[in-house]
């Protein structure tokens, strides 16, 4: 059995659905157990890596019939080194350089309700490992495809690591509100993980169409608009709200619902969007097996001072109170990118990384595929 005396410091790198660059955090990890560093990064993208990503996610079909994915893949490879070694440099001299990385690389497409399911991430992890000199785990969706599962959320083994390290508790959930938001909820009733709806993406995406910037900081805006209740009710009337876990989603799942929103004033549609994230997060939490008496939030909506507050509002309601992800030990802001170490850490230890209530897989299935840094005189990549 693995004791916290045989932790390992892992990188992880994450580039979420928000596209506002790439978290690399460093996580102390034996695969089991683990110790957030507290050190970690938003590094980001360059400009024409950050432009090909949004116009790829905006027709992915399109984009991957047609001859640019190599040269994006590169591109986002070479950002993710970058990202690499300037954490790597914030260490300082005196700290040795971590062995291993786990890459998420860039969702652009994820359907796993389709004909033929398939969930797709941009990202040479075979040059990311050249670069930086450092092994690389990576293509951690595939496999739960291939096992019937719908390829995400990736984060409840994770999220259950960090409930079991802080002894919290249980019935509990955690949160995470990223361009999707996603629930996992730990209990008497085991281990839980679904997609519950629009996290962040419909607001930046409208506050990006309004001119406003890349997001609406705080919601300041919103704060100040009124919440179209019709739009809202139909919406939530859709049939994926209530439809059971396990279930993810793909951003462009909500084209729709953001196009009918540019009408509306810039107010009146980042409230309504945000009103949506919030419901979307209760519906959510009424679906868990056992009500958590605690939920912790991560991910880029926990820095959204209005999100927080009217969250916290409907979930007193639920009876249930709301804390941040730094209550357990870690920067709300670092746990996806946590995530993907964690992962990596698991894979070389051939742990499973999801299960039949996490993502739908038919069994408890792995993850990943192992990119060796040095090429003579090893596999230049082994499956596991």
């Amino acid at each position: 059995m693995n004791s916290e005396s045989d932790l390992q410091s892992v990188i992880g790198l994450m580039s979420g659905t928000s596209v506002d660059g790439i978290d690399v955090a460093l996580l102390w990890t034996n695969g089991r157990q683990v110790r957030p560093s507290g050190i970690g990064l938003t590094v980001p993208y360059a400009d024409a890596t950050r432009r090909g990503i949004l116009d790829a996610i905006a027709d992915p079909v399109a984009f991957l019939d047609g001859a640019g994915s190599a040269a994006l893949s590169t591109r986002i490879a070479e950002d993710h080194a970058a990202a690499v070694e300037a954490l790597v440099a914030s260490l300082g001299k005196a700290s040795s350089r971590p062995s291993l990385i786990g890459f998420h690389g860039h969702t652009i497409l994820h359907a796993p309700d389709a004909l033929e399911p398939r969930t797709v991430q941009l990202g040479d992890a075979r040059r990311l490992a050249d670069l930086v000199g450092i092994d690389v785990v990576a293509d951690f969706r595939q496999a739960d495809i291939r096992a019937g599962g719908q390829g995400a959320p990736l984060a409840p083994v994770y999220h259950q690591a960090l409930l079991d390290a802080a002894a919290v508790e249980l019935p509990a959930a955690i949160v995470n509100i990223g361009g999707i938001a996603n629930i996992t909820g730990c209990g008497e009733a085991g281990l839980v993980g679904f997609d519950c709806g629009p996290g962040n993406c419909i607001m930046d995406d409208l506050a990006r169409h309004f001119g406003i910037g890349d997001c609406d900081p705080d919601g300041r805006i919103a704060a100040t608009g009124t919440v179209d209740q019709n739009w809202l009710f139909r919406q939530l009337d859709h049939v994926w709200y209530r439809r059971a876990w396990p279930k993810s989603l793909d951003r462009q799942a909500f084209a729709d619902a953001k196009e009918s929103l540019r009408q509306a004033s810039p107010e009146d549609a980042l409230a309504t969007a945000l009103a949506l994230t919030v419901e979307a997060i209760v519906l959510g939490l009424r679906q868990l097996p056992e009500r958590p008496a605690r939920v912790f939030v991560s991910g880029g909506g926990a820095r959204n001072l209005t999100l927080m507050l009217r969250l916290q509002k409907a979930l007193r309601q639920e009876r249930i109170s709301v804390d941040s992800a730094e209550a357990l030990g870690t920067d709300g802001d670092f746990v996806e990118a946590e995530l993907m170490a964690y992962l990596a850490a698991r894979h070389v230890h051939d742990l499973p990384i999801t299960w039949p209530a996490t993502t739908g897989a038919r069994r408890p299935t792995g993850g990943g595929r192992f990119f060796n840094a040095i090429r003579a005189g090893r596999p230049d990549e082994v499956v596991i």
